[in-house]
């Protein structure tokens, strides 16, 4: 059996049992629920039906020439009583005189009302004897029932019969048994999705357990070049859990089977290459022992030229000490020109100075008397308000005329004075005017002037001091061109120096290779013997490489089984 029907054949066995022993807790839950419900219903019954006989009959219960009465009606036979209060309620209803039935709506097969009989021993000894209320089952007619007994107590107190109310049990099954089979058609109804969910489920779950074992019997079978289903991946449950660890058992496995045939192919490839080269070193042994045959007949040839370069050698050494003496001639003259070029700049740094002072000065100066050309213009203000009074003094002259007009004889002197006066203010305005005449045109020239001192003090600003410094700046560049060129001849002085050793020991280093190419010859002799040593070793070598290669070839074709692309 697979895995499907185990689940869904489990799912159903545990639904079945769950839903039965529901069932059953439900129909006894149900049948005490409505049991108790209809006893509650009873002994509501009960009170209201000896209320109704309280409210609609007057007076004490009592029993009179063997009757029952309730007040001044009788009771015994009385059915009008009993069927006004259960006409349509289906409930049992009976009056007891004592023990017996006097009125009742119960009747037999025939309809006969059931009268006369006698309640059960055990009603009337709680209820008549004791004089407690009864509840519970009771068989009427040979038919179980539900029931409620009261005892009804005349004015003494003493229990003269019993209330009845009932309801056959019958009515009471009915009403659970229709309870139950809805809660039974439900309950078949949640069984029926139940094992539909069961079937889905199980279905499910070994639809996504298949597809995992169909990968993993590619993996088997070296296939690896496959994808999961992303619904299956996506899953939240323990098979998305199985499958997600098998994609990442498919990736690793399948990652290293691609490193196992990448490594393969690069010692394959390796194995040949070290094969090609081990070729090609052994050609090139051969090719060496050829060559040491060459190098001494070279080593004899290398002899005569050693031979002809120790006399060039001794030509260059003459030629390098002659540039020498030179050399040591131009360090001397960049002396000489260093100093002139510094006292030129010392020279050029006093005349600055001297310059740069000389025009500090005159530059203060010249400030200063522009200051004081500013007192010209309060001339100008000055002149101004002389000719507002002269003005304001002539206006008052020619009003004092107007009055001595206006007083005749009395005035003649004081317009004589007026007069003067206004004469006077004339004078001084034409005096003012001509002072403002003259203070514009020292004005204009002393402005004139300004402006040429600020024109002359900007030029050597700008051109006098730059020229200095530029005359100043280029006795310094002299200078330092000065120790450049002394370094520069210095460097070659050394170089030469140096040059006159070198050669001395290249002579040396030519009478050493003269010697050495002699020893060489003798050593090449030992060089062919090695080599043929080393050609033997090369054999070896290569015959190791071609069996690595073998094992290349064979490892490429076993991992060659697993299919990851």
């Amino acid at each position: 059996m697979n895995i499907k029907w185990k689940i869904i054949l489990s799912s159903v066995a545990i639904i079945v049992l769950l839903t039965s022993s529901i069932l059953i807790f439900t129909y006894y839950e149900i049948s005490g629920l409505v049991f108790s419900e209809y006893s509650e219903e009873l002994q509501n019954y009960s009170s209201m039906g000896l209320q109704f006989l309280n409210t609609a009959y007057d007076g004490e219960w009592s029993i009179i020439g063997g009757k029952l009465y309730k007040g001044d009606v009788l009771i015994n036979e009385n059915y009008e009583i009993i069927d006004n209060f259960t006409k349509g309620t289906g409930v049992l209803t009976t009056i007891f005189q004592n023990d017996t039935r006097v009125t009742t709506n119960i009747v037999d097969e025939n309809g006969k009302r059931q009268i006369g009989t006698r309640a059960s021993d055990q009603v009337i000894e709680q209820v008549i004897k004791q004089g407690k209320a009864y509840s519970g089952a009771a068989d009427i007619l040979g038919k179980s029932a539900q029931t409620h007994y009261v005892p009804i107590k005349d004015n003494s107190g003493e229990v003269i019969g019993m209330w009845f109310v009932g309801i056959y049990t019958d009515i009471i099954s009915e009403k659970i048994s229709n309870a139950m089979q809805i809660i039974v058609l439900i309950a078949v109804v949640l069984l029926v999705v139940g094992i539909i969910i069961s079937f889905l489920l199980g279905n499910t779950i070994a639809r996504g357990i298949r597809l995992i074992q169909d990968r993993l019997q590619s993996m088997e079978k070296g296939k690896f070049n496959f994808q999961f289903d992303e619904k299956l991946l996506n899953r939240k449950d323990e098979v998305g859990a199985i499958a997600l660890s098998s994609k990442n058992m498919q990736k690793k496995i399948a990652d290293i089977i691609k490193n196992i045939q990448l490594e393969s192919e690069k010692v394959k490839i390796m194995a040949e290459q070290s094969l090609k080269r081990m070729k090609e070193v052994h050609g090139d042994i051969e090719d060496i022992s050829a060559t040491t045959e060459e190098l001494s007949a070279g080593m004899e040839e290398t002899s005569a030229s050693t031979e002809e370069m120790n006399a060039s050698t001794y030509e260059i050494e003459s030629k390098v000490a002659n540039m020498k003496e030179r050399t040591l001639h131009g360090e001397n003259l960049a002396g000489e020109i260093k100093q002139r070029a510094e006292k030129l700049k010392d020279e050029t740094d006093v005349s600055y100075q001297n310059a740069f002072d000389i025009y500090e000065r005159t530059n203060v100066q010249l400030r200063e008397s522009i200051k004081r050309t500013e007192a010209i213009e309060e001339i100008k203000e000055l002149s101004q308000s002389i000719l507002q009074i002269t003005s304001q003094t002539n206006l008052l002259a020619l009003n004092a005329a107007i009055e001595a007009a206006r007083a005749g004889e009395a005035g003649k002197g004081f317009a004589v004075v007026a007069d003067e006066i206004r004469v006077l203010a004339e004078n001084s305005k034409s005096a003012v005017s001509r002072i403002n005449e003259i203070t514009y045109n020292v004005s204009e020239a002393v402005e004139s002037l300004v402006q040429d001192s600020k024109a002359l003090l900007e030029f050597v600003d700008n051109q006098v001091l730059k020229d200095y410094k530029m005359l100043v700046n280029t006795g310094s560049q002299y200078a330092q061109d000065a120790d450049t060129v002394q370094e520069i001849v210095t460097e070659i002085n050394i170089i030469a120096e140096h040059l006159h050793d070198t050669i001395l020991q290249m002579r040396q280093a030519i009478d050493e290779i003269t010697i050495a190419t002699g020893e060489g010859a003798e050593s090449t002799t030992g060089i062919a013997t090695k080599v043929a040593d080393i050609a033997s070793k090369t054999d070896d070598v290569l015959n190791q490489i071609l069996e690595s290669h073998r094992s290349a070839e064979n490892l490429d074709e076993m991992v060659g089984f697993f299919q990851t692309n």
